[in-house]
C-alpha cells in the first residue's frame, strides 16, 4: 500500500512536468524551493520553510508545528553550438519543475518529521532530427521524481540530527539515428535508421542531516545523500520498424552528495550563508545498454565523469513590514571531460546569479525568485561521434529560471 501511494504521488508529478531539464552540474538540479533559489540554494544551515526537509532535514526541529511549502520553477533554456567551420545551431525550450514539502514539529517534543516530493535530477535536450547531434543525442529526456520521508531529533537545544529514505522513480527517452550500414537489419546505402528507447525504473537511497547552533547568530549545517542506481528498461523502437519486437535496458548511477554551510547573522535583519556542495560524479563511468533479443552486442557509452564542487553565497534581509529580499552567487564546476563530452548533456562551468523576494502574511508566505545561469564557453576537441560525425566545436548556454511558491504554517 505504501509503495503504491509513493508511486501514485510520483506519477502525478511526472504528469505535471517533473524535471525534464537540469541546469546544474551533470544532470543535478540544485533549485528545490523558491526561498532557496533566491539565495542560490545556500540554505543548509538556515531553516527557511518546509523545504528544509530536502536541504537539511535536521532543521525541521526549528520550524512551526505544521508547515507546507510548494512551488514551481519555469526554466527558459538557450543552448548554442558552433562547429569548427562556423556553422551555428541552437536548442531552445521551456520546462517546468514542481516541488512540495510537508513538515510536522509537535510542541514539547524532541522529534519532528517531514516529507519531500521533488525532482533533484533530470535532463532534456532537443537539437533536432537533422542536427549535428543526430548520430549521438538529437533528443534526450530524463523525468525523475524523488519521494523522501525524514525524521529529526533534538539531541540538545543547539544540536539536531535527521535521517531519511530516498525513493526515486524515473522515465527516460533517448532518440538516436544510426547509419543503415550499421543496423543489424541492414538498410539502403545512405539511409539512416531511427531508434528511440523509452525506459522506466526506480531506485532507493538514504540521507542524513545535522544542524548545530554555535551561538544566537552563527549556525552550521550539513546534509549527506547516498548514491543510488536506476535500473531502467522499456521498448526500443526503430524507424523504419524492425521485423522483431525489441526492448532495451540500461543503468544510470546517481551520485552521493555532501552539502555543508555556515550561516552568520551580522544584524537582526541580515543573514549570510556560505555553502559548498560535493557530488560524486566519478560513479558515472559509463551507460551500458543491452538489447533483447540480442540482435547486437551490448553497447557501452563511456562517461568517465569527475567529482565536482559547487560554491555558493546567499543572503537575506528581513524588513519589519514582513518583506524579505534575497540574493546570491554561485559557481559550479562541470564534471564532464572533453573526451566524453556529448550534446545530450552539454554541461560547462557555470556562473549563477539569483534574486528573490518574499512576503509574510501571517500564516501564509509568498515567494518569488529569478536566476540567471551563464555558462563559460567551452571548445571541445574529441573523437566522440567519429567516423560518421563530429561534436567538436564551441558550446555555450544561457538559462533563466523564474520561480513562484508559497508556505503555509498551521
Amino acid at each position: 500500500m505504501i509503495r503504491k501511494l509513493i508511486v501514485s504521488v510520483s506519477a502525478l508529478f511526472l504528469v505535471l512536468g517533473a524535471s525534464r531539464f537540469c541546469h546544474g552540474t551533470g544532470f543535478y538540479n540544485p533549485d528545490q524551493s523558491i526561498s532557496g533559489q533566491g539565495q542560490v540554494d545556500a540554505v543548509v544551515a538556515r531553516p527557511q520553510d518546509a523545504s528544509t526537509v530536502y536541504y537539511n532535514p535536521a532543521g525541521m526541529v526549528r520550524l512551526s508545528p505544521w508547515e507546507i511549502t510548494a512551488g514551481l520553477h519555469s526554466l527558459l533554456m538557450d543552448l548554442e553550438y558552433t562547429s569548427p567551420v562556423g556553422r551555428a545551431e541552437e536548442a531552445s525550450d521551456t520546462f517546468f519543475i514542481p516541488h512540495m514539502y510537508f513538515s510536522a514539529n509537535p510542541p514539547n517534543s524532541k522529534f519532528a518529521a517531514g516529507l519531500s516530493v521533488n525532482a533533484p535530477f533530470g535532463l532534456g535536450t532537443d537539437w533536432g532530427a537533422n542536427s549535428f547531434a543526430r548520430y549521438i543525442a538529437p533528443y534526450s529526456e530524463l523525468n525523475l521524481i524523488m519521494v523522501n520521508p525524514n525524521v529529526a531529533y533534538s539531541l540538545t537545544d543547539n544540536f539536531s540530527v535527521a535521517a531519511g529514505v530516498d525513493f526515486y522513480t524515473a522515465e527516460v527517452t533517448f532518440d538516436r539515428y544510426v547509419p543503415g550500414a550499421m543496423s543489424p537489419f541492414g538498410g539502403p546505402t545512405g539511409m539512416d535508421i531511427g531508434t528511440s528507447l523509452k525506459a522506466d525504473g526506480d531506485a532507493w537511497g538514504w540521507n542524513l542531516g545535522l544542524l548545530y547552533l554555535l551561538s544566537d547568530r552563527v549556525s552550521f549545517g550539513a546534509s549527506y545523500r547516498s548514491k543510488a542506481d536506476l535500473d531502467l528498461s522499456g521498448p526500443l523502437r526503430t524507424y523504419p520498424a524492425s521485423p522483431v519486437s525489441l526492448s532495451g535496458s540500461l543503468d544510470m548511477h546517481l551520485p552521493s552528495m555532501l552539502k555543508a554551510g555556515l550561516a552568520v547573522q551580522p544584524t537582526d535583519a541580515l543573514t549570510i550563508e556560505l555553502d559548498a556542495d560535493w557530488l560524486e560524479w566519478s560513479r558515472f563511468k559509463n551507460v551500458p545498454l543491452s538489447i533483447s533479443p540480442p540482435v547486437m552486442p551490448p553497447e557501452v557509452s563511456p562517461r568517465d565523469w569527475d567529482d565536482v564542487l559547487l560554491y555558493s553565497i546567499g543572503a537575506q534581509y528581513a524588513f519589519k513590514n514582513g518583506w524579505k529580499l534575497r540574493a546570491g552567487y554561485g559557481y559550479a564546476e562541470s564534471p564532464i571531460p572533453d573526451r566524453t563530452y556529448e550534446p545530450g548533456i552539454p554541461r560547462n562551468d557555470l556562473h549563477v546569479v539569483s534574486f528573490g523576494a518574499g512576503k509574510d502574511l501571517g500564516k501564509l508566505s509568498l515567494d518569488l525568485a529569478c536566476t540567471f545561469i551563464m555558462s563559460e564557453e567551452r571548445k571541445v576537441n574529441s573523437d566522440v561521434g567519429e567516423p560518421f560525425m563530429t561534436v567538436d566545436g564551441a558550446y555555450d548556454s544561457l538559462i533563466t529560471v523564474i520561480g513562484a511558491g508559497f508556505s503555509y504554517r498551521f
